[in-house]
This record gives structure tokens, C-alpha cells and sequence, in this order.
């Protein structure tokens, strides 16, 4: 995927950095079986981006599946290549993301309501089904003990299971 320039010479540099490429560009399967809090999430390997099986992703016309993969694989890759705690990577690529629904000629207000009405919530919605391999680092880095209690409890639930 062609990257939008950003303005930000340090999140330029990350960006462009060929080790990111070979991390962003890395096949992955798309897995939409599991509930995932908050849309979306990756396994730790990088291999699976998880998409929460209740997610519309249809916005009118507009399928806004990519711009999830495009937030899921900058963040993951951004964490295992540089090192970055889940909340900078995560804000690099809410930008990254946002930067290429506006090139795209997409509301970006009106696509962030969308993603945001579909969160799973703990105590709205209960996560059940939950990817075993679910890399928790955003949860235990944003010190979400209640997803992150659920999440490893319910995993294991499905460990045990499978």
C-alpha cells in the first residue's frame, strides 16, 4: 500500500523505514469469528488481523475494512519494529489511517462514528469468543483490567475448548 506523506518528520522516518515496510507489507489472514474488543486487534505474530464477527463494515457504499488492516497492521508493526508503546503506535496510526480516508475523499468524522457505534464494550456487550493468539499489549498497555481480565479469562475458555 502507498503510504500518504505525513507532516511529522520522526513519524515520516518510521514509515519509511524498510523494516516497517517488511513488517506493514507482510501477508495476513483476515479472521472474523472471534469477538474482538473495540473492532478490531492482531495476533502476536502479526499473521491475523481480527475483525470482530459482528462488524458491519459496509459504511453506505463505502467498505471500511482497508482502513481498519491499514490501523491494525501500522500499529502492530510499529510496536515489534521500533519498540513503541501500544498508545504512540496506536496514535501514529489512527493519523496514518485518518490520513488515508481523507486522500480517499471519505468523512473522516463520519467514518470514526461509524467504528466507534460498533465497540464491544465491557458491560454493554460481553466478549465471548475470543482469539486465542490475541495480542493483549494494547489492553495491559492501556491498563484495561476489566477487557483484559475477560479477555484472558475467555481465551483460555477457548483453549480449553478447541
Amino acid at each position: 500500500m502507498k503510504i500518504p506523506l505525513v507532516a511529522s518528520a520522526k513519524v515520516h522516518r518510521y514509515l519509511s523505514d524498510p523494516r516497517f515496510k517488511k513488517e506493514f507489507d507482510m501477508p495476513f489472514k483476515v479472521d472474523r469469528s472471534y469477538d474482538v474488543p473495540y473492532v478490531a486487534g492482531y495476533s502476536k505474530d502479526d499473521r491475523v488481523v481480527f475483525i470482530d464477527r459482528h462488524y458491519k463494515k459496509m459504511m453506505g457504499a463505502v467498505d471500511t475494512e482497508p482502513y481498519i488492516f491499514i490501523h491494525e497492521k501500522a500499529e502492530k508493526a510499529l510496536i515489534d519494529t521500533f519498540g513503541l508503546k501500544y498508545q504512540v503506535a496506536h496514535h501514529i496510526a489512527t493519523h496514518l489511517e485518518r490520513m488515508t480516508i481523507d486522500r480517499d475523499g471519505i468523512n473522516w468524522d463520519k467514518y470514526e462514528k461509524f467504528v466507534i457505534n460498533q465497540y464491544k464494550h465491557i458491560g454493554h456487550e460481553k466478549v465471548v469468543k475470543v482469539p486465542p493468539d490475541l495480542d493483549l499489549t494494547p489492553y495491559q498497555d492501556e491498563h484495561n483490567v476489566p477487557i483484559l481480565r475477560q479477555l484472558q479469562h475467555n481465551a483460555k475458555r477457548e483453549d480449553k475448548a478447541g
